[in-house]
């Protein structure tokens, strides 16, 4: 009969099967966390919570003698989606405004008039103007001096909930920026037909940069144009009368939508789950390669 001894293991073994197992955990949290973090998943829970909160008021006004049609929740939930969207385009204006003044400060400072504004429900976490002639730096671009400051500020990662706002359409090197970093929605002005991210080079809208590296840049944002149209034209008009009907003459900058007083919305695309798995697995291979360069 043959006695069966087991040995204990080495204690470094332990340790490594212990590291391992630790990154299998952390692993498995962060894909559960992106799994239940997905787009589609967030709206079927809304829809799933709305339809509770709809049934229980159903059986209260059951047993009061009242009962609601489906008609009158269709009406009720056009009514609040309409409710979002005015509170939404008021908060843009506020924010435009905030743009066009700092614009205004930047021409008073002997800058091009060019003001961002990053926020998030009315609470503006960076601003910046342009100073590619005071600090004689030509990617000091209003966009990305904000960008700078809101990543210093609230994290690379949190800039997916915020609307960047610039009263000039941001150029194609503030869009790759904008893109990098994530952010959600861009709002403007004025387009800008020669050197526009959008309108001239598609980088704001490009789904191939989201598609082919998902781990670097963000997904298409939301791009609203044509905000506070007038008044950000007025001021480039105050800066330079001359200057001005020049830039017009030349079609530098004008309306994003042909017309003036027209907003223009353009929405956003969501991300799939296949950019959530693979960001996933890129960010794993990354952890390994540094584990094993250790």
């Amino acid at each position: 009969m043959h006695e069966i001894v087991r040995t204990p293991e080495a204690p470094h073994a332990l340790a490594r099967q212990s590291a391992a197992n630790g990154r299998r955990g952390r692993t498995l949290r962060q894909a559960l966390g992106l799994f239940f973090d997905h787009p589609i998943l967030k709206r079927h829970r809304v829809r799933l919570t709305r339809e509770y909160s709809r049934g229980t008021s159903h059986d209260e006004a059951g047993c009061s003698g009242n009962h609601e049609t489906a008609d009158g929740f269709a009406v009720r939930e056009k009514q609040s989606d309409a409710a979002i969207e005015i509170s939404q385009r008021t908060t843009d204006k506020v924010m435009m405004a905030r743009c066009i003044e700092l614009s205004r400060s930047a021409a008073s400072k002997g800058e091009y008039p060019f003001g961002t504004v990053i926020a998030l429900d009315r609470q503006i976490v960076a601003e910046g103007i342009n100073s590619t002639i005071r600090g004689g730096d030509v990617t000091r671009h209003a966009e990305i001096v904000a960008l700078s400051h809101a990543q210093k500020t609230v994290g690379r990662e949190q800039l997916r909930r915020y609307t960047l706002y610039s009263n000039i359409e941001p150029c194609a090197m503030c869009a790759y920026c904008i893109r990098e970093a994530g952010v959600s929605r861009v709002v403007y002005a004025l387009g800008s037909p020669v050197m526009g991210g959008l309108s001239k080079w598609n980088v704001l809208r490009d789904d191939g940069l989201s598609d082919r590296i998902p781990e670097i840049f963000g997904a298409v944002p939301e791009v609203v144009s044509g905000v506070l149209l007038c008044e950000a034209q007025q001021a480039w008009r105050d800066w330079s009368p001359f200057v001005w009907e020049m830039i017009k003459l030349r079609g530098l900058l004008t309306a994003p939508c042909g017309q003036e007083g027209n907003i223009r919305v353009q929405p956003g695309h969501s991300r799939s789950l296949w950019h959530y798995l693979h960001i996933l697995l890129m960010r794993s291979c990354q952890a390994r390669i540094k584990t094993g360069s250790r």
